[in-house]
């Protein structure tokens, strides 16, 4: 098999998300039980490639809010201020 065939296999729960040229450690799992696209995104039964990636790009959304979602996922807090904080 090969290192790319290896990297789908064994992806397990962390997944990095790109977003403005940055990445964000997440859970498959938290997002998936915050956000029904991430769910639909994440099922190993889906036809989405992103279910087997280790890193995905998500375009149309700044890393600021890619990282408040994910920071929102695994605390269960969402913490708001002024755009930069």
């Amino acid at each position: 098999m090969s290192a790319a065939g290896e990297e789908e296999r064994n992806i397990g729960d962390s997944v990095i998300l790109l977003a403005g040229g940055t990445e964000i450690p997440a859970s498959r799992s938290k997002l998936s039980a915050v956000s029904p696209y991430f769910a639909g995104m994440f099922n190993p039964d889906s036809s989405f490639i992103e279910s087997r990636k280790s890193h995905i790009r998500i375009k149309d959304h700044s890393a600021e809010a890619i990282s408040k979602l994910a920071a929102y996922a695994q605390e269960r807090r969402l913490k708001l201020g002024p755009p930069g904080r």
